[in-house]
């Protein structure tokens, strides 16, 4: 018996990393840089560029919106590896979910058992907050991660209480601090405040060690500003067009942003009320069942599961009440959410329904993958279909293919598979299909059918055809207008800034600063080509030297990038 459970246990471990790694890791840098992943990857390819690691920037201006800890992982990589491209740039992020999800099975199976530990780590795993971050070049995944680890270590060490472990503890909180913002600072104290308050136990942490602690991470943080400010920038560099310092910057877009903020605040107090599920799907529905059913019955939770509930509140009212809000700003609550309903499915607590709702979403999924299973017959015959779009003949197989294959596996583990996944995945009976084959689903939804449909657009090609196109030609005559786009810089490996042109005015000084062709990169936005056209009345809107490809089923006049090429006035 013991051998049976050693196998099943190893299988599972096995089954569990190697599904990891291929959701968060497999085709990482097939899909082309999206929305702001291009800011960290400018940054570090700058950082390489001029071996300056303490002035981020983009285009040659100083870049302190970020801390510094986000941009360095990718630049050492890109060190070590003699590579710098799509896959190099997530990684640091793919990397930070693989620790958070070690980090959250091994929180939760110290405080509330191996069954929640290991459903929480699947329940986390196929989040769709935590992939889409996970496999997202941002800082945010690296903020959670710090978070629940921070969280972890204080619990790992809470008996202990010597300076070592404190020094341990803030270095992960300040460091956090470092690849994101002040929340990976302030919400792990709080979180263990909350604990301490409620043990009673707070005052064995009063202590000069804990202290002395606290002012060398402190110190930690504070020295890659300090440095940055004191060294000179590299030639050619200007410094940020806000004029604030890196450390100003921190204050600014931490503690200004939530009181008086200057963006991001369109949207309501509430709206997390929405964002909360959006992160939490395929759970959404189980999480507010979770909630539900372990708040009422508060009088007989012991002292971690209260702790759980508290925290979890007092973190989505904290963001909740910052003025500045998005989605990805609360990603850090999504590990203590993910405990919360492993507790319930898998805890020790008897509730009444658990089992039912169980056979509500096994029955629901087999019916969502009969359908998609159904489909695989029916589907080449109707993609013939006459009055079928031209554009779908497009469109690659495998984004056609690939949920409803995918669905077969899903269902058969959903139908015949419930007891062997149960023990060969360590996961509740009533629970373990659901949760294997959504995670099968979710998973190649972001590995195999994301990237796939990413690279229908065309920004990184429109890039690579201006670099060669413009080969040759002096940056000085090449410009963008009316803002900047990193993405296009970093495909074209620009080795010096490129003139950003932010009015009319300018733009007709640029084009008229010698009489050498010139070439202006802009998006065909209705606005920015009136701009234009006050200046250039006659200017060549339909015939750009190279433009961005159109994408299938795409709206006709879409927003499109174009080069231009402009010919100086002789008057």
């Amino acid at each position: 018996m013991i051998k049976t459970e050693t196998k099943a246990s190893n299988f599972q471990v096995f089954t569990f990393w190697t599904m990891a790694l291929f959701i968060l890791v497999f085709q990482l840098g097939v899909n082309q840089l999206w929305a702001s992943e291009d800011r960290w990857a400018e940054v570090a390819r700058e950082m390489l560029m001029t071996g300056d690691w303490f002035h981020p920037a983009i285009n040659g201006e100083v870049y302190f919106d970020k801390p510094l800890l986000s941009y360095w992982p990718i630049v050492l990589l890109a060190k070590i590896t003699g590579i710098l491209n799509e896959f190099i740039i997530r990684l640091p992020s793919a990397l930070s979910a693989l620790i958070a999800l070690y980090a959250t099975i091994k929180f939760a199976t110290k405080i509330w058992g191996r069954a929640v530990g290991i459903t929480s780590g699947w329940l986390l795993l196929c989040g769709y907050g935590f992939i889409f971050q996970g496999r997202l070049a941002a800082a945010d995944m690296m903020n959670m991660t710090a978070v629940i680890l921070a969280v972890l270590w204080f619990f790992q060490t809470k008996e202990k209480g010597g300076f070592w472990s404190y020094l341990l503890f803030w270095v992960i909180c300040f460091g956090g601090a470092l690849t994101k913002g002040l929340s990976a600072l302030a919400l792990p104290p709080i979180l263990v405040i909350i604990y301490l308050l409620l043990d009673g136990t707070w005052k064995k942490h009063l202590k000069i060690s804990h202290g002395a602690a606290f002012l060398i991470g402190l110190g930690v943080f504070l020295s890659t500003f300090l440095i940055s400010a004191r060294l000179p920038l590299p030639a050619g560099f200007d410094t940020a067009n806000s004029g604030l310092t890196g450390l100003e910057l921190v204050w600014r877009e931490n503690i200004v942003r939530v009181f008086k903020p200057f963006d991001h605040n369109d949207e309501p107090f509430f709206i997390y009320l929405f964002h909360v599920p959006k992160i939490m799907a395929p759970w959404s529905v189980l999480l507010f069942i979770a909630i539900a059913a372990v708040s009422t019955k508060w009088k007989k939770l012991d002292l971690n599961t209260r702790w759980l509930l508290l925290v979890n509140l007092v973190v989505f009212l904290m963001f909740s009440a910052s003025g500045s809000r998005r989605w990805y700003y609360i990603l850090p609550i999504v590990p203590f959410l993910t405990i919360l309903i492993a507790e319930y499915i898998a805890g020790s607590g008897e509730y009444k329904w658990r089992d039912w709702w169980a056979k509500v979403h096994r029955w629901v999924l087999i019916v969502l993958t009969g359908i998609a299973v159904l489909a695989i017959p029916i589907a080449p015959y109707f993609l013939k279909l006459d009055f079928l779009p031209d554009d779908i003949k497009l469109i690659p197989g495998v984004i056609i293919w690939t949920m409803p294959v995918v669905a077969i596996p899903a269902f058969i583990i959903l139908v015949f598979g419930r007891k062997l996944i149960a023990r060969y995945t360590m996961l509740p009976l009533p629970w373990a299909a659901v949760i294997v084959s959504s995670t099968l689903i979710i998973g190649a939804a972001f590995a195999v059918l994301y990237p796939a449909a990413s690279n229908l657009r065309n920004e990184k090609d429109f890039a690579h055809i201006l670099k060669n196109g413009l080969n040759g030609i002096k940056t000085e005559n090449i410009a963008f207008f009316p803002k900047i786009y990193p993405k296009i810089i970093f495909y074209m490996n620009a080795k010096k800034p490129i003139t950003v042109l932010q009015t009319a005015d300018e733009l007709k000084d640029f084009v008229n600063s010698n009489d050498e062709p010139k070439y202006l990169v802009a998006e065909t936005r209705n606005r920015t080509l009136a701009s234009i056209l006050t200046v250039f009345p006659d200017f060549p809107v339909e015939n750009a030297e190279y433009q961005e490809k159109g994408v299938p089923f795409e709206k006709p006049g879409a927003r499109k990038l174009k080069c231009w090429k402009l010919i100086p006035s002789k008057e």
